[in-house]
């Protein structure tokens, strides 16, 4: 079974891990930017919201924060600080309701407040399932060299009815001796079921089903598919289960937090 979990973290992290990676000393981790910076056509892509966007409005101000630190990446502590006052103000400007499928759409992904791959509710439920004694693995995950984060994506539908669809779509890239080899390139896909909170109207409830590698140059990663729900609950009842709640909400933009806190902001397409 750990074995299995292992393999989920690492092929959906980079698809593929050099034999001759160092492992990281086994500390405990939190949610924080990756060195990994985001590829510039992302950036060029936030700038260019950002300027269609209201020049003085908190939404501008948001995506330029975001354009300038690489999508999170670079972020400095003051840079961090600015980012959690502007996501603070326009929290407590709506009070979002999620229940009549406000969600439905295409979002990618313009900060990220951890490692954009993290972004996934994948592992989200994982730690909900290892708590602390996931850390080691996460800073190994964290710190693998040689990788980039492309486009990040979640594509949601129907999410009024009783079972909708939410699935994450992140491009990771992976560069070894990039002079004789092209980037390998994968796509890590969750796919989850999603149902309405009855408690929190700001909420949906994420049941993750699976995880695969897909639209890869990778060989044998065809196969590569984890059935996310199934393992996680046969080792922990529940644990599959995980919350996505929308703190902003307008025609263009989404804030999620994660469970942990971080900032996740995302841009309508």
């Amino acid at each position: 079974m750990l074995v299995c979990i292992i393999f989920a973290l690492l092929t959906a992290s980079a698809s593929l891990m050099p034999s001759h990676a160092p492992a990281r000393a086994a500390q405990p981790v939190r949610c924080r930017a990756s060195p990994c910076r985001a590829s510039a056509e992302w950036n060029e892509l936030i700038n260019m919201a950002a300027a269609l966007s209201d020049a003085g409005s908190l939404e501008a101000d948001v995506l330029r924060v975001a354009a300038t630190t690489s999508r999170g990446a670079a972020s400095s502590s003051a840079d961090a600080t600015r980012m959690e006052d502007l996501i603070s103000q326009l929290e407590a400007s709506n009070q979002p309701d999620v229940s009549n499928g406000a969600l439905d759409g295409s979002w990618l992904l313009a900060y990220a407040g951890c490692p954009a791959y993290r972004s996934s509710p994948f592992f989200w439920a994982f730690e909900a399932l290892a708590g602390s004694a996931g850390n080691p693995l996460l800073a190994i995950t964290d710190g693998l060299p040689f990788y980039r984060v492309g486009a990040a994506r979640q594509i949601i539908s129907n999410t009024a009815a009783s079972a909708g669809t939410l699935v994450s779509a992140i491009e990771v890239s992976l560069y070894i001796f990039d002079a004789l080899l092209p980037p390998q390139r994968s796509v890590m896909t969750s796919t989850a079921r999603t149902a309405t909170d009855p408690t929190d109207p700001q909420s949906l409830t994420l049941e993750m089903l699976t995880t695969e590698v897909k639209e890869s140059n990778l060989p044998f990663s065809g196969s590569a598919s984890f059935p996310t729900q199934r393992i996680f609950d046969a080792i922990k009842a529940g644990s599959s289960t995980v919350r996505l709640r929308t703190s902003y909400l307008s025609s263009t933009m989404r804030v999620t937090r994660a469970p942990d806190g971080a900032i996740l902001v995302y841009l309508r397409e």
